[in-house]
């Protein structure tokens, strides 16, 4: 929108009063800043997020006309049409314009909200939500009056839109469909998931775990009910075997390789300096990690959830949300909570997905062992950046320093699709294509929750309602609440029946995750005993077949860099990390 404002139009006539043309240019005199928008709430705003909110409140709150060379008039609404408009100067359907239309409202919604809030101009937050209230009624002309007609009215349009299915299957067996002209067999689908899996557990292997055969073992306790903010099952103190902040930066400490890679030299006070240079990579590529993790529970989990439901889950619980991971029985479990329907009935929907063998196994050393090295990289990396160090506090999938997007996720679909089935699916084609093979390869997953005919617990999963489903999904229940625990097992069964159609290993059973890998030669010999006591450092004796991840291209260190060899300097050193990771809480 904003870059719209800021172009030159060329033949486009856009006409605009002299005050919106002083804020433009006001506006370009301002330097960009560094991260844009801030990476959280509390963190402020700057003069450039300012100026823009004042640019976008002068434009809202007026009536425009139309005018000599555009019959619009209004820029907003110029902008949409625009936006309607395909590559081939066609116009977009109904369907793919409500999105557009969504996103403009949200933006709206979001910018009227700060300006009551935070605009300096008035002292009461009565009087500024008066001075707003009358651009956002729906008797006024206004902009959000355009927006919001022309979202219910596309729409209506799209749900009326008579159109073939998109989707069909090809025999009276159902084991091989057409998608958008492309015939694909079932049993490619469900290679195209299984190596999806492959692909998660080998980045793991490879980039994120350094020939470590991490392990979490035992019995993970977790209070359901707890929604004291902090808490998660991996601050549990019955958990007090499986938590060990400081295992991975032990095992680095105690491989020579690693150390060498990791560490640069001792500092005067005898800390160990890192090499930021590595850690930036591994951070990078354990984020990219924890994208293809998130990929896998959309597609491996059950019914796939939408791309925020999946971006936003927390660790632990905040003062404003309660965490979505949980540890229930012997599987874990991640708790999508669905907000569209949360202005009518007042909180969100929580959908339970339970994670395959070999995600939830991954998910357990991320949680207790690659998380807590993850924040101590971000305080080194970033020591004034509070934010990236609650992001990678609070949430189980991080992207460096921010959250992931759909678009994120849509992108690890479309490569793995495109390569395995030769069509290129994103996270909303997915959730398409899913329903359509669920619906009649999983239709006696009704029969495990005991609803009514129209009713299907594949349906709830997903985030709807049977009849919205077969209105909208795989064709081109009710409020959850608090669930019962009569209700949570038949979430879990439902993942369970996916997982077993796929033909990947279901959650809830003992896996080892280094099984069946084709990168043997890249794992170590090295183990991690479960209990993280003082006595794992004798598990970290380094093979002499050991392959590292950076062999072959291993980084020039300064010469000042150590080995410790001498037993005396190395109980030196260790005091010294000892004091360290104390010090900044690893």
């Amino acid at each position: 929108m904003t870059a719209f404002l800021f172009h030159e139009k060329r033949n486009y006539i856009l006409p605009l009063p002299a005050d919106i043309v002083e804020g433009i240019t006001l506006f370009r005199n301002i330097p960009p800043p560094l991260q844009f928008p801030p990476p959280y709430f509390q963190h402020g705003y700057n003069d450039y997020a300012i100026k823009l909110s004042e640019l976008l409140i002068s434009m809202w709150t007026r009536v425009w006309d139309p005018c000599m060379g555009n019959s619009i008039g209004d820029p907003t609404i110029c902008f949409i049409v625009l936006s309607c408009i395909q590559h081939d100067n066609s116009w977009a359907q109904a369907k793919d314009i409500t999105p557009i239309l969504a996103r403009m409202l949200y933006i709206l919604r979001a910018v009227f909200l700060y300006n009551i809030h935070f605009n300096s101009a008035s002292a009461c937050v009565r009087e500024r939500h008066s001075a707003i209230k009358t651009w956002v009624d729906s008797d006024q002309d206004s902009t959000f009056h355009s927006v919001c007609s022309l979202q219910q009215l596309a729409s209506s349009v799209a749900y009326i839109q008579m159109s073939l299915p998109q989707v069909y299957w090809n025999n009276a067996e159902n084991s091989e469909f057409t998608w958008d002209g492309s015939k694909i067999s079932l049993e490619l689908f469900q290679e195209f998931s299984q190596d999806l899996l492959r692909r998660v557990q080998k980045i793991f292997m490879e980039k994120v775990f350094l020939g470590v055969k991490w392990r979490i073992s035992g019995h993970i306790s977790d209070s359901l009910t707890n929604t004291r903010p902090g808490y998660s099952f991996m601050n549990d103190p019955r958990n007090d075997q499986q938590i060990d902040r400081r295992a991975f930066l032990n095992a680095i400490m105690d491989s020579p390789n690693l150390r060498d890679e990791f560490f640069t030299g001792l500092s005067a006070d005898g800390t160990p300096i890192f090499n930021k240079v590595r850690a930036k990579d591994w951070l990078r590529d354990y984020s990219k990690a924890l994208l293809y993790l998130m990929t896998g529970g959309h597609v491996l989990a059950g019914s796939p959830s939408r791309g925020t439901e999946l971006t936003g889950i927390q660790l632990r619980n905040t003062p404003h949300q309660p965490r979505g991971v949980y540890s229930i029985g012997s599987r874990i479990v991640t708790i999508a909570r669905y907000s569209k329907k949360s202005s009518k009935t007042g909180r969100d929907t929580l959908i339970p997905h339970a994670l395959d063998a070999i995600s939830q196994e991954i998910v357990k050393v991320v949680v207790f062992r690659t998380h807590p090295f993850a924040q101590h990289l971000v305080r080194v990396l970033f020591p004034d950046r509070d934010d990236i160090l609650s992001l990678w506090s609070n949430h189980l999938y991080v992207n460096f320093d921010c959250l992931f997007t759909t678009d994120n996720i849509s992108h690890i679909l479309q490569e793995v699709s495109q390569e395995k089935m030769g069509i290129s699916l994103g996270v909303r084609s997915y959730r398409h294509l899913s329903v359509f093979i669920r619906r009649a390869h999983c239709s006696t997953m009704k029969t495990i929750f005991g609803l009514r005919d129209e009713e299907d617990p594949g349906a709830l999963q997903a985030g709807h309602s049977l009849a919205t489903e077969e209105r909208l999904y795989g064709v081109s229940a009710g409020y959850l609440g608090q669930l019962p625990e009569n209700m949570v097992e038949p979430y879990i069964r439902a993942s369970t029946q996916w997982q077993t159609f796929l033909k990947i290993p279901e959650g809830g059973k003992n896996f080892d995750i280094f099984q069946d890998l084709q990168l043997q030669k890249t794992v170590s010999n090295v183990q991690v005993t479960p209990s993280g006591s003082a006595t794992d450092t004798e598990h970290f004796k380094e093979s002499t077949n050991t392959v590292h991840v950076n062999a072959g291209k291993r980084r020039k260190v300064e010469k000042d860099r150590f080995v410790l060899v001498d037993p005396g300097q190395r109980r030196k050193v260790e005091k010294n990390i000892t004091s360290f990771c104390t010090k900044f809480r690893v």
